[in-house]
């Protein structure tokens, strides 16, 4: 190990390139750090003219690349990747702006592109700092200057340094001066570069200089242990055909959080093996794992990995499921619903559905099945909290009696749980629906109503319904009128407590009619609810008056319903 200081012009001149390898973590410097360093270099730039000032930027660790790419000096970057980054996004953005300030054909911006690029390199060879491949696509946006990938936290980092550049131009008390602020940045900041010896184990030496700095996610180190188990000629090819694909479906769909989502996946892919996994052991539950020998290849293990994560997008995030509508629908309710300690099961029979051991038709059927345990519980107020174990352990439960998992298997066990656990019977659901007040206060409660009517609704009528568009209606006011309280009687506030948030008093309008609708009396509503267009509304065509009588009948009328829509 060699270490010299050195500055960054000195680091970034020549034809070399630094290669931040797969076990980094992403770009992950935000706005305050950005700030940060801004403000250090421009304090620097205000207190020293002499272009002689001097600030330490830390360490770099760096090992030689044995075979580099012809006429270029390639080094793997271990440790400072998020600090020259950052630099080199800094250094475009003043090249950027030195075109406006100077004009297009100004020296300046064509010397500064020079510390970002190979001026004969080829392909990726022509980058000076070539990041992990998921940040790659925007930082050569930036460097090259090209249309391309317009998101994510590198491209906000040269839009910020953009802006701050253009008003310390402005600033009366700064005026920078682009040309006299870029040599300050090539050789004001000095850094300690540090070269490994060629026997060094980079991955661990990044682990234990990183050991005390922003820790990486458990899915970082998850990747980083599968693919430092095998061979590294094959790393670059794996890691584009199977990991990266599957990384940037998660970074679509769930943008800057996509590393907890990944972690999540590894979770429930822990999880479905039927035990229970701490939340903050995933990484060394799943290490384990792997490195138990179990006759299954690395290859294999990252693949039966990275197929379970797949399956968890699909669920999670429907729009995933591209290849069966009927399925997709089916996720779309579970998410509604936030079914997610349901997951483990689910990711079980999706595979074995994939897998060809059950149908299409016995996979809609699971589904169905576990939508109605999963609503008539909420329904009836029973706790949610003992489903994580009942969903851990109910897959192996089946299979110990069936070689495959049957929707008749499925409805017999669930229908054998008793007390917190059990499938309330069609006598409970018809009282709850009744006699419950389902509304409440909770965001959650509200949209799981909207849920039950929009899916009775759909037993009414197969008409397409843009169910965005509608708002749950209080026939019975949730604001009690005058006229309202002549008709509920001396008892108006307990009646009105107790009906004002049963089934039977709620329904579906559109949201205009709904604030319309407001606080009017009965026969007021009345009005539109005859002209909507929603089946579940014929119920009051012929009705005359509304009181607790009718909220009952009704409420008897929706339970029927609902039993038919989710059967036991």
């Amino acid at each position: 190990m060699k270490a010299n200081e050195t500055t960054l012009r000195e680091i970034l001149d020549g034809s070399r390139q630094y290669i931040v390898p797969l076990f980094q973590r992403p770009y992950s410097w935000k706005q305050p750090n950005w700030k940060l360093l801004w403000n250090d270099l421009t304090d620097l730039y205000l207190e020293d003219s002499s272009e002689n000032a001097v600030h330490f930027f830390g360490p770099i660790v760096i090992q030689n690349v044995p075979e580099p790419p012809l006429k270029i000096s390639a080094h793997i970057l271990i440790d400072g990747q998020q600090r020259l980054t950052t630099l080199s996004i800094l250094i475009a953005a003043l090249r950027d702006c030195a075109k406006i300030s100077y004009r297009e054909e100004s020296m300046v911006s064509s010397e500064l592109h020079d510390f970002l690029t190979n001026r004969y390199g080829q392909g990726d060879s022509k980058l000076k700092i070539l990041p992990t491949q998921i940040d790659r696509p925007a930082y050569k946006t930036v460097v090259h200057g090209t249309d391309g990938e317009s998101n994510g936290l590198i491209k906000e980092a040269y839009e910020f340094f953009c802006s701050s550049i253009k008003d310390a131009e402005k600033d009366p008390e700064m005026r920078l001066d682009i040309e006299r602020f870029s040599t300050l940045i090539l050789s004001g900041i000095s850094l300690v570069n540090i070269l490994l010896d060629k026997n060094d184990d980079p991955y661990l030496i990044y682990e234990s200089l990183n050991y005390k700095g922003e820790p990486l996610s458990q899915a970082d180190l998850i990747r980083n242990h599968l693919f430092m188990k095998l061979d590294s000629s094959v790393h670059d090819q794996i890691y584009a055909d199977r990991w990266l694909p599957i990384e940037k479906r998660f970074k679509h769909n769930a943008n800057k959080d996509y590393l907890k989502e990944m972690t999540l996946s590894f979770w429930y892919y822990l999880r479905k093996m039927g035990r229970a996994v701490n939340q903050k052991l995933i990484y060394q539950n799943l290490k384990s794992e792997v490195d138990r020998d179990t006759g299954i290849s690395i290859l294999g293990k990252l693949d039966d990995l990275l197929r379970f994560s797949n399956y968890y997008l699909r669920i999670h995030f429907p729009n995933n499921e591209e290849k069966v509508t009927e399925i997709r629908n089916w996720f779309e309710h579970f998410k509604e619903l936030k079914l997610t300690s349901y997951y483990p099961f689910l990711l079980n029979i999706f595979h074995d559905y994939e897998s060809g051991y059950i149908t299409l038709k016995d996979f809609v059927e699971i589904l169905e099945i576990l939508e109605s345990y999963a609503v008539r519980r909420w329904i009836c107020g029973v706790p949610s909290s003992p489903l994580n174990k009942t969903f851990i352990a109910l897959y192996q439960q089946i299979i110990k009696n069936s070689p495959v998992v049957t929707p008749s298997g499925v409805r017999s066990k669930l229908a054998s749980f008793d007390r917190t656990q059990r499938w309330p019977t069609d006598e409970e659901l018809r009282q709850n629906i009744i006699e419950r007040p389902l509304y409440g206060d909770a965001f959650d409660g509200r949209k799981r109503v909207k849920f039950v009517l929009q899916r009775i609704q759909e037993r009414f009528s197969k008409e397409i319904v843009d169910f965005s568009n509608l708002n749950i209606e209080h026939v019975l006011p949730q604001k009690l009128t005058p006229s309202w309280r002549s008709v509920l009687g001396s008892d108006a506030d307990v009646m009105h407590r107790q009906w004002s948030d049963v089934l039977g008093n709620l329904t579906l309008v559109v949201g205009s009619e709904n604030s319309e609708m407001s606080n009017h009396s009965f026969a007021e509503k009345l009005k539109f609810l005859r002209n909507s267009n929603l089946a579940i509304n014929k119920y009051f065509y012929n009705l005359k008056k509304w009181d607790h009588t009718q909220i009952q009948k009704r409420g008897e009328h929706l339970a029927e319903q609902a039993i038919a829509v989710w059967p036991r």
